[in-house]
């Protein structure tokens, strides 16, 4: 029985440690311990012999000082993984089936118990990653003992089974008090600048810059988690600004009533609904702009209907209607992996 798991992330203000707190939040409510281990990866990293090729070559002097520097939090860190049934891997691709970045295949012979990766995606429905990985006789989806998933669907929507150890159990926000705010006012916030995409954000904050009523935040530098869930909180629009694998920003914004606005719906592409003619949509808490016209007509709109409208809650409403497990999880789903990933590892040790 999996009773114990540990989650190891980076401690970066990143998507990967967002998944740690959700990971560990859905374990908590199932009854599951489960801690987390900030510094994990670093420790993985440092797993490869002195003599070994990894993925960011250095000099032989400075690997052995690394491993006689960290030699013994390193033992313990191990032997510490032993005391746990289950070790998720909370990180982002492509660099989790890297060779040569982290030793998993160590990490699985010294403690003797199944690891999984926790992404936002599973890697078998994103056809270009998997062929780049391929390319460069990188790992791919059989890596990891188990493979768990915010959503279903990324470049293509596939079916979680036992057969391709992969489990999807959403995104638990629960615990971290994203709730719907009243907005006093309209701001737009811009996400970060993205390389490749400059022309397309300079355009949205032109636009902006035409609504006096509407105040813009552009997201520039570093901020914690709580100060960029504040701004979240506070903000009606967001705008995001290149294509998203999932975007967890994307769920905290609509969390707390934040409207998305984005140039193409595959942007969004892990928010893909079907309906009943099995095409693939988005539903209306995201608006879709097809040019600067349609996209300023859309803005009016929105200022005139602020005050007389609760726009907020219905976005909210609309996200938690349409994407319950992005926002409260999939314990049932989290349960049930807890048993095939016992009954796979088992089969596979004999």
């Amino acid at each position: 029985m999996i009773r114990k798991v540990a989650i190891i992330t980076r401690p970066e203000n990143k998507s990967p440690k967002v998944l740690a707190y959700s990971f560990q939040s859905s374990c908590k409510e199932v009854g599951v311990d489960a801690d987390i281990f900030w510094d994990g990866l670093g420790i993985l990293g440092r797993m490869f012999g002195v003599f070994q090729k990894t993925k960011y070559s250095r000099n032989l002097h400075f690997k052995i000082r690394l491993k006689l520097r960290h030699l013994f939090s390193d033992y313990l860190f191990l032997k510490k993984m032993k005391s746990y049934d289950l070790i998720v891997i909370s990180d982002c691709s492509p660099n989790a089936y890297w060779k040569g970045y982290y030793n998993i295949e160590r990490l699985k012979r010294k403690i003797k118990k199944p690891v999984a990766l926790f992404e936002v995606y599973f890697l078998g429905n994103s056809i270009s990653q998997t062929e780049k990985l391929k390319e460069s006789n990188d790992f791919g989806i059989e890596r990891y003992d188990w493979n768990y998933s915010i959503s279903p669907v990324t470049e293509i929507r596939g079916i979680p089974s036992n057969k391709n150890k992969w489990s999807c159990i959403g995104l638990n926000l629960t615990s971290i008090e994203l709730i719907r705010s009243t907005k006093k006012e309209i701001i737009a916030i811009v996400d970060f600048v993205q390389s490749g995409f400059e022309e397309n954000r300079k355009m949205q904050m032109d636009l902006l810059k035409r609504f006096p009523e509407i105040k813009i935040i552009s997201l520039e530098g570093n901020y914690s988690i709580s100060e960029i869930r504040q701004l979240y909180k506070m903000a009606s629009l967001f705008f995001v600004q290149f294509p998203e694998s999932f975007g967890v920003s994307i769920a905290e914004c609509l969390s707390v009533g934040c409207q998305i606005i984005i140039k193409e719906a595959s942007w969004a592409m892990s928010w893909r609904l079907q309906n009943d003619l099995k095409q693939e949509y988005l539903p209306d808490c995201f608006f879709v702009y097809e040019n600067n016209d349609n996209l300023t007509e859309y803005l009016s709109k929105y200022v005139e209907n602020h005050q007389r409208k609760n726009l907020s809650e219905r976005v909210t409403n609309t996200f938690i209607s349409n994407y319950p497990s992005f926002y409260y999880g999939d314990k049932t789903e989290l349960i049930k992996s807890f048993s095939l990933i016992e009954q796979s590892f088992k089969e596979n040790r004999k």
